[in-house]
């Protein structure tokens, strides 16, 4: 069984042998239009569009208006960077949910010890519930209160909090049942696999010069 680093190493290890073929990796210019590319940064941008790694990639690009171009709508095989030469890179961003799928669908016998240990956290709602049923006890204090003192509209109200305190209550424990209710092996996985493909992005963000999603 491998330990945590060990599975993010080896993944990282097995994303290594998918990019072998774009070396040398470069960094691209941003807000450069394409016509100012050297070859070789053609090249590399048409490896990354038209390679195997091109659906682990999401590409925004800028035309000679300024407007963003998302390339997956735009349709990646329609770009001819020498036909668009006008265009520059806006943002380059890895896929995390590519990831997430190749890591579940390659790797599920190494998850395996992970995924059967894996259990959500309890969420507790006891305090509440207290609440709840203090309100309650007063809701019926209030109402024998005003039946002994023959207040109708006091009878009405503590009637009225009375059944609002029952309907908090039953709300609240149908909410610690679902919250503390453990996910099935698929809600599992997907959690699991999220977590590692979370590592393997910050990973090919560092190798690829990519942007990172939570960078301003």
């Amino acid at each position: 069984m491998m330990t945590e680093q060990q599975l993010i190493q080896h993944l990282q290890q097995h994303f290594d042998e998918l990019i072998e073929q774009l070396q040398p990796i470069r960094p691209l210019p941003y807000g450069k239009p394409f016509q100012f590319f050297s070859e070789s940064e053609l090249n590399y941008l048409n490896q990354l569009l038209q390679g195997d790694l091109s659906h682990w990639l999401s590409f925004d690009f800028k035309n000679e208006r300024g407007k963003i171009i998302d390339a997956d709508q735009a349709g990646i095989e329609q770009i001819d960077l020498h036909r668009h030469g006008h265009w520059s890179i806006d943002a380059i961003h890895f896929d995390q949910l590519c990831a997430i799928h190749w890591i579940s669908l390659y790797f599920s016998e190494e998850l395996k010890p992970f995924i059967e240990t894996y259990t959500q956290p309890s969420t507790s709602v006891k305090p509440k519930q207290k609440l709840a049923l203090i309100l309650t006890l007063l809701a019926v204090l209030g109402g024998i209160g005003s039946y002994l003192l023959q207040d109708a509209v006091g009878i009405v109200l503590s009637v009225a909090a009375f059944f609002l305190s029952m309907i908090w209550y039953g709300l609240l424990q149908l909410r610690q049942y679902f919250a503390n209710k453990q996910p099935q092996q698929f809600e599992r996985t997907f959690v699991i696999s999220s977590y590692f493909a979370l590592h393997l992005r910050d990973y090919a963000v560092e190798r690829l010069y990519l942007d990172h999603p939570d960078s301003a």
